[in-house]
């Protein structure tokens, strides 16, 4: 099982945990996206009825084009389940999510969920979160002060979040990564991002979190600590499951 097959495999399978009436949460990402995809399959042709809400305007357009019905979340709260993925997740099944533009909104609904299960591959297990950068959305307003104070806060070298843009170009005959033809990520609530790089070494996310957060400017951090109850994990061996109640067992 491929990379490809392997997040198609785990997004089907986390459509299978929703049932009729439910309330659910629809995260980002390209592992979702089978998700949507795959729920919208059921809707169509076994006839099921929930509500979602969604995290960003990508999945809102997935979700629409796949006969799923949308909510707003004021009045769906709370949610009963949520699903979303994560570039990364240690044994307590704290996450780390990436600096796409829909970090707030994400945070937002998955702490508004009873259930959050984080679909992903099994590349994004890790004994210890930071060897994916850490992404912090901040407002505009004086980003590189920010950016600053997030660095000495906690002693991460920081960069702009950049969009994908596109692939590398040769001009002139010279190599021109796309990380210059990509311009800054700018989320859906009209925020930046800043990547905190700290390789592994976040052994204490929640104080990591509140650390952040004692910065002005910060609106939300990409560390999801202590509200994923589940993960499902795709690989070789196909999906796999880790449960928060016994961290680090896999079913």
């Amino acid at each position: 099982m491929n990379i490809d097959e392997a997040k198609r495999a785990v997004g089907r399978a986390a459509a299978g945990h929703v049932t009729d009436h439910m309330r659910v949460g629809l995260g980002t990402g390209t592992t979702v996206r089978h998700t949507i995809v795959e729920l919208g399959r059921r809707v169509v042709e076994e006839g099921l009825v929930f509500t979602a809400v969604s995290t960003s305007e990508a999945t809102t357009a997935l979700a629409l084009q796949h006969s799923i019905t949308l909510v707003a979340l004021d009045g769906a709260d709370p949610l009963d389940l949520v699903i979303d993925g994560a570039d990364a997740f240690d044994p307590d099944l704290n996450t780390v999510k990436s600096g796409r533009g829909s970090l707030l909104r994400e945070k937002i609904v998955a702490q508004a969920g009873q259930r959050l299960i984080v679909v992903c591959d099994a590349r994004k297990q890790v004994p210890i979160l930071g060897d994916v950068p850490l992404p912090v959305e901040v407002v505009p307003f004086g980003w590189q002060h920010t950016a600053a104070r997030l660095s000495r806060a906690i002693g991460a070298r920081t960069s702009i979040h950049r969009q994908m843009g596109l692939p590398d170009a040769f001009v002139g005959g010279i190599r021109v990564p796309a990380t210059r033809l990509g311009g800054p990520v700018v989320t859906d609530q009209g925020n930046l991002v800043i990547d905190l790089h700290t390789g592994p070494t976040i052994s204490d996310p929640a104080g990591v979190e509140a650390c952040l957060h004692s910065v002005a400017g910060v609106v939300a951090t990409g560390l999801f600590v202590g509200i994923c109850d589940m993960v499902l994990v795709g690989g070789h061996g196909g999906v796999r499951t880790v449960r928060r109640r016994s961290p680090g067992a896999i079913e």
